[in-house]
């Protein structure tokens, strides 16, 4: 596997100039970039993911499609690089848009947060899920997307932004 940087950013999100190794513990005041992505269809619905169980957080957990930025990318790239690295989806970058962003801390660094909402039309047969990080997809329903918080299927990070991303118009055909 190749070794993985990450830009880090300053408290005003602002490059500093210098990059971190994936798993390294960030200094104070340092944070680094994370995008997650919704995928709305045209029928209104929501494509999530599951997690492996060998995953480090939230294994065997829903969730949208995310990750890290990697040192040089921005946030857009990041989401697009994601989704096809995670479901083999090629979104349009004209779809999408960033509709939260927040300051988040997982177990492992301080992050940035940018939550995109993409709506394009997806079939489940084209999705393909990277064998090391995703177990299986589904296209679901909003409220099927609130039960699994329900029961403690999904990862619960999600649930201060979700009526953000539930709640946001659809900004064009599609």
């Amino acid at each position: 596997m190749d070794i993985e940087y990450w830009d880090i950013l300053d408290s005003n999100r602002q490059k500093t100039g210098r990059t971190i190794q994936r798993g390294k513990e960030l200094s104070d005041g340092d944070f680094h970039l994370v995008v997650h992505i919704w995928i709305r269809t045209s029928e209104n619905r929501y494509i999530i993911s599951k997690r492996k169980k060998d995953r480090p957080i939230f294994p065997g957990l829903w969730e949208c499609t995310g990750g890290s930025a990697v040192a040089g990318d921005d946030s857009l790239k990041t989401a697009l690089k994601e989704t096809k690295e995670e479901l083999g989806i090629d979104l349009d970058s004209k779809n999408g848009r960033i509709i939260h962003q927040y300051n988040g801390t997982n177990k492992f660094s301080p992050n940035f947060v940018d939550v995109w909402l993409f709506e394009q039309k997806v079939n489940i047969g084209d999705i393909v899920c990277q064998e090391t990080e995703v177990e299986e997809a589904r296209i679901v329903s909003k409220e099927e997307i609130l039960e699994m918080m329900k029961t403690k299927e999904f990862v619960s990070i999600f649930e201060v932004y979700l009526p953000i991303v539930f709640e946001s118009g659809v900004h064009g055909e599609f």
